[in-house]
């Protein structure tokens, strides 16, 4: 023991050091591991990687606010190109949940400060924009679909085409083509 055994810490025949209290006060700057590789903890709480290589290889669990200013990559030790990677395999499971608990949208999405869409915690999605399908080809809707607004717009020389035989009923129901 270094200290006491109420108020110090402990060095085994291992190596191995754990404080006796649980209440390690630093009052310098010391650095864990050495001077090329390991971290450095300053008096005021800031633990900095020597190397640039800080890896945590154990559960964690972050009670209090996580900041990051850099790129975030979770579930791989390569980079991400984004600000935010998730990369990975969850068997059975999405590979993100989110799960809002409280009364907000579950995610919002803007560009510059102005928000381009919500996804609401009933399951609404809201766009500003344009709805098309990525590849170019047609956009799928497997639902029924009820237009709320006052105008449907089809592009020039566009058309409507039933999938299967049958009637295509405009407007009130008055109309059936």
């Amino acid at each position: 023991d270094i200290g006491s055994a109420a108020n110090g810490i402990n060095i085994d025949t291992a190596g191995v050091i754990s404080d006796n209290n649980g209440n390690i006060i630093l009052n310098d700057t010391v650095d864990i591991g050495s001077a090329s590789t390991g971290i450095n903890v300053t008096t005021a709480g800031v633990i900095s990687d020597i190397n640039g290589n800080l890896s945590i290889n154990d559960s964690t669990d972050i009670t209090g606010e996580l900041t990051v200013s850099g790129k975030a990559t979770i579930g791989s030790a390569t980079a991400g190109v984004g600000r935010l990677t998730v990369t990975g395999a969850e068997i059975g499971k999405a590979l993100l949940i989110l799960n809002e608990t409280g009364d907000q949208n579950i995610l919002t999405a803007s560009a510059s400060g102005t928000t381009v869409a919500n996804l609401d915690r009933s399951g609404n999605l809201s766009i500003e924009g344009s709805l098309s399908d990525l590849s170019g080809s047609t956009l799928s809707i497997d639902d029924n679909v009820t237009i709320t607004g006052t105008t449907l717009t089809i592009a020039a020389n566009g058309s409507i085409v039933p999938a299967s035989a049958g009637s295509l009923t405009v407007g009130n129901g008055s109309t059936t083509v």
